[in-house]
């Protein structure tokens, strides 16, 4: 089983299903990426396909770019960021797939009560880092005064690398 380098597919996206039947039977090219299997056993790789109108087509970045899915900042994925991210808001900016939907809105930060009731998965996030703090191995960044109740985010500083 492989894994889209650089994506997190959302199967509920409208138009996902469409995308993904397309594919079936289709000739693809697949680039592993890592060495190793992630934790749940995917090898982590571009996957390509040459298409008529696209030779050499990524998929992640089609699947990006339609909509269908949301961009996954891992090691694998960090030479083709900016393209990746440059196709995840193309998408975001003309509301397609996933981002027209009204429960795929970008969270307030300070709004707990939303972030908690929303759908298991990625959610996206919005808000300013009020404080950053940093604690056995780890980064805290702070979105609210209550680094206890209010929506932190937690990066391991092995995994700095992939912000830069």
């Amino acid at each position: 089983m492989a894994a889209l380098a650089g994506v997190a597919a959302v199967a509920s996206a409208p138009g996902y299903r469409a995308f993904a039947d397309a594919l079936a039977g289709a000739n693809v090219r697949l680039a592993p990426l890592e060495a190793k299997p992630d934790r749940w056993g995917r090898l982590v790789a571009w996957i390509g396909r040459d298409a008529p109108d696209a030779p050499g087509e990524s998929l992640a970045e089609r699947a990006l770019a339609a909509g269908f899915a949301l961009y996954r900042p891992d090691a694998a994925a960090k030479p083709c960021r900016d393209r990746l991210l440059a196709a995840e808001q193309a998408a975001r900016a003309a509301r397609r797939g996933l981002w027209g939907e009204a429960r795929s809105a970008p969270l307030d930060a300070g709004d707990a009560k939303a972030i908690l009731a929303a759908e298991k998965g990625l959610v996206v996030v919005e808000g300013r880092v009020l404080t950053i703090g940093e604690q056995r191995g780890r980064l805290y960044l702070n979105f609210g005064p209550r680094r206890t109740t209010d929506f932190t985010i937690v990066i391991s500083k092995r995994k700095l690398a992939l912000f830069e």
